[in-house]
């Protein structure tokens, strides 16, 4: 069975979904295979499945390391191309791996927010899940994420990154504090 490493993401599970090895950093890197099942899987793991394990992706567990420095969301070096479809034609892989992470913690992660999603974001998500993000699809939210900057901050990257990593330490360690009390 082939895998796709499609991000880095959060994880609070014990082990690794290929292997018996323990997850303790609280991220894991995403793999998908052909019927869209993901595994959390650790690096080295990673490495061996993913098809483009060299491929940068989305991670979007950036805002945990350093939020200051936050400036693609990219994860490990290697070719560029797209996490989630054909590669970039003349778009930079760090602008493109901004908006697939940006619309990633808009219509999916963060979903429960309000104001998070809306028909426009919602129709790229569509898209992306099925061809990629476009050209167009990676300029439109570029766009916007300059747009919210000044106007909307509370949708800038950077805080949305925020939200993001305290949501899921928050809700990771819920059981654990429920437990003490």
């Amino acid at each position: 069975m082939q895998y796709t490493l499609v991000r880095i993401d959060f994880y609070s599970g014990e082990k690794c979904d290929v292997c018996p090895r323990p997850l303790t950093s609280g991220k894991a890197r995403v793999l998908v295979d052909e019927a869209g099942n993901e595994l959390f899987v650790g690096p080295v793991c990673a490495q061996k499945k993913a098809i483009n394990s060299k491929d940068k992706v989305p991670d979007l567990t950036m805002a945990a390391l350093d939020p200051e420095a936050v400036s693609a969301g990219g994860g490990s070096t290697g070719k560029t191309g797209s996490s989630n479809g054909p590669p970039a034609s003349h778009i930079d892989i760090d602008d493109r791996l901004k908006a697939e992470s940006y619309l990633l913690l808009r219509t999916e992660k963060l979903v429960n927010y309000s104001g998070m999603s809306y028909g426009k974001l919602a129709g790229l998500y569509r898209s992306y899940l099925t061809n990629g993000l476009s050209d167009d699809g990676v300029k439109y939210l570029s766009n916007l994420m300059a747009k919210v900057k000044s106007d909307r901050p509370e949708y800038s990257y950077k805080n949305l990154q925020a939200i993001y990593a305290c949501d899921f330490w928050i809700l990771a360690d819920l059981p654990t504090r429920q437990r003490t009390q």
